[in-house]
């Protein structure tokens, strides 16, 4: 009879919060978006369903795997249909994919590990074993409208459980990547070795009357960085996180996050919020908030990402991560962030199909619409 036992938790509020970040920090593969805060952060800010799976070994965690439900958009066949000329695609995945669109089916929903940031399960014993409930476990999630389940790794160290998530139906997938620099040598190597580009830059940058503050996210910072936040998401056109997000960050781990504030002339010109990663020895470089284009012409971004760098190598941190990035060298931040010469890391993901007429269907469009626009 097995020793180990898994519970599923609809709360990160469920599991004591001591023993669960003993998981994270006596693990090869937990990092802080593994940690108990993070995910409280995520459920309260972001509202996403918690499916947090716990194995215990003689009573005691020995494993996590942090799970959330969260909707899904859903490219419609009908945009793209013409580029297609499949006709071994059977009448029930067609009859299934004329029901995808983005607007049209809000109740579709995926079970992803974990998002915002990196999941993937954790283990402190009984690896194997263990790997095995906690992915049973998730298979046993009863919820018609999954459409699939995804794991977006940090660590390579994750490349471990790959023949074995093979076997149980995931598929690998690279669609992006980040840059890791190593704080292991001086700060002027680190300058020395980037892009001539980037080299001016900071040079540039330097010569102005400059600073560069740094403060915790906390109920004073927070509307300024949101603020400022919100115009720079606009300006890529992307999806904002919520403000309720940044509060519940800010509430939870305020002593783990660090906002690099940058001013040139007294005024400021932009501000980093970075996250303390001490079981990786990482800083992450997580939310930009530069706020005006006209203050790209004081190269804000490379005085923050140096001092960012400077505070982490002088409190002996091994890493400085620029964030997640598409894998795209025609990108124009994968471009600019890859002048900084750091090392360039995939991000470790894998997918699997839940729904057995929806999946099919949604792999068809999202296909047919990535080669609309990659």
């Amino acid at each position: 009879m097995s020793e180990l036992e898994t519970t599923v938790h609809r709360s990160i509020e469920e599991v004591n919060r001591n023993q669960w970040n003993n998981i994270v920090v006596h693990s090869e593969t937990g990092s802080v978006f593994h940690r108990h805060e993070w995910l409280r952060a995520i459920e309260r800010g972001l509202g996403h369903e918690p499916y947090h799976v716990v194995v215990r070994k003689n009573g005691n965690p020995v494993g996590l795997f942090p799970n959330f439900l969260t909707e899904l958009d859903l490219p419609s066949l009908s945009s793209v249909g013409e580029q297609l000329s499949i006709d071994s695609i059977p009448e029930s995945v067609w009859s299934a994919a004329d029901d995808l669109s983005w607007d049209e089916s809000p109740s579709i929903k995926r079970l992803v590990s974990i998002t915002p940031g990196y999941g993937g399960p954790v283990l402190t014993t009984s690896e194997e074993e263990g790997m095995k409930l906690l992915l049973d476990a998730v298979d046993d999630i009863e919820d018609t409208a999954v459409l699939n389940h995804t794991i977006k790794a940090k660590e390579t160290a994750f490349v471990r459980y790959n023949k074995l998530l093979s076997k149980r139906g995931y598929e690998p997938v690279l669609l992006d990547c980040r840059f890791e620099i190593s704080l292991g040598v001086d700060i002027e190597e680190i300058v020395d070795a980037m892009d001539k580009e980037r080299r001016k830059a900071l040079r540039d940058a330097r010569e102005n009357d400059h600073a560069v503050e740094i403060v915790e996210l906390d109920e004073e910072t927070v509307p300024e960085t949101y603020r400022r936040y919100l115009i720079d998401i606009d300006r890529v056109d992307g999806e904002p996180h919520s403000r309720a997000f940044f509060e519940a960050i800010a509430a939870e781990l305020g002593d783990r996050t660090k906002v690099f504030v940058a001013t040139v002339d007294g005024e400021e010109v932009g501000r980093y919020v970075c996250l303390v990663d001490e079981e990786r020895s990482t800083l992450h470089y997580f939310f930009s908030a530069i706020g005006d284009s006209d203050n790209f012409a004081a190269n804000p971004a490379e005085l923050l990402h140096m001092n960012a760098m400077e505070w982490a190598k002088e409190r002996g941190y091994d890493y400085y991560d620029f964030g997640s990035t598409g894998s795209d060298f025609r990108d124009g931040t994968f471009r600019f962030k890859e002048k900084f010469n750091g090392r360039l890391i995939p991000t470790l993901q894998w997918e699997r199909g839940s729904s057995r007429l929806l999946w099919p269907a949604y792999k068809i469009a999202r296909s047919s619409y990535q080669r609309m626009v990659y």
